[in-house]
């Protein structure tokens, strides 16, 4: 026979998890549901007061009217995350004189050039120019921020050069900066290209060297250690937490995502159930 002490004990947990049913509650479905306590203000530091200001340890945000390029924020991550490099702005142009541009364009092989060259660029040409005698094809709009221009070479331009070089073209370096600018000339018979990758100079009195912080926010630790170095108020933290990604690429911020404070992340749309679901959590 069971005893009403041994009801009672299977009948009390039954009983407090139907109580809870009505109860609102205390979690938060992210990514659906939004915090509402996080601070407005960012994390900053000034370095004349050696004071370190409260706010939100989120996104970085760069400031470019005020980054000098010294490098501060990032020998402060060094053995800690060794998430930020200190990165330049390159652009891509092909050159042909206009002579030889109709000379390829007639026999149609203009157009295979070009394509060969921009699909690693999301397979548009940027902009095409008259400059005197001299057609300029340029790749991209945005730079193309990296820390050497070799590198730019060998991740959108090394397998395209390598395809002409198969269709009969020779290749040459002609002009090598490691953090300037890489001159290639392409040549068959008397025609000639110029494939150039050069530095942007964005023209700024206080970063002559026009290099940038980039941040990869799959090692990023929000320590806030490179917005306590930073001399010139150019690096704070803001309260933009949604930085998920499918792709690791995807997590590597370029110095001009970093000076938007409108770029972010945003988590899947809900379905109509799960509308449904949050309805009634925040509303019974």
């Amino acid at each position: 026979m069971v005893s009403g002490n041994v009801i009672t004990r299977i009948l009390s947990p039954i009983i407090s998890g139907l109580k809870h049913i009505f109860f609102r509650p205390i979690t938060i479905k992210y990514p659906y549901e939004r915090t509402y306590n996080i601070p407005e203000s960012n994390y900053r530091f000034d370095p004349k007061e050696g004071v370190a200001y409260p706010g939100y340890k989120g996104r970085h945000i760069l400031y470019l009217d005020k980054c000098t390029g010294c490098g501060a924020c990032d020998r402060a991550c060094e053995n800690i995350a060794e998430a930020i490099s200190m990165v330049f702005g390159y652009d891509v142009i092909l050159k042909l004189d206009l002579s030889m541009y109709e000379e390829l364009k007639k026999c149609g092989e203009v157009s295979s050039i070009i394509e060969l060259f921009v699909e690693p660029f999301s397979g548009e040409l940027k902009s095409f120019e008259k400059n005197g005698d001299t057609y300029i094809l340029r790749m991209n709009n945005d730079p193309i921020f990296n820390y050497r221009c070799e590198v730019v070479y060998e991740n959108l331009l090394e397998d395209s050069l390598n395809e002409l070089v198969k269709r009969g073209w020779a290749s040459e370096l002609v002009e090598y900066k490691p953090m300037e600018k890489m001159k290639f000339k392409i040549s068959r018979d008397a025609k000639v290209i110029e494939l150039v990758i050069e530095k942007r100079d964005f023209g700024l009195k206080h970063n002559k060297r026009s290099t940038f912080p980039a941040i990869d926010y799959g090692r990023c630790v929000f320590c806030g250690f490179c917005v306590d170095a930073c001399p010139f108020y150019a690096l704070e933290m803001g309260p933009s937490y949604e930085l998920s990604s499918l792709e690791r690429e995807e997590l590597f911020y370029t110095p001009l995502m970093l000076s938007s404070r409108f770029f972010e992340t945003y988590p899947p749309e809900t379905t109509w159930s799960e509308k449904t679901v949050m309805l009634f959590r925040r509303y019974r």
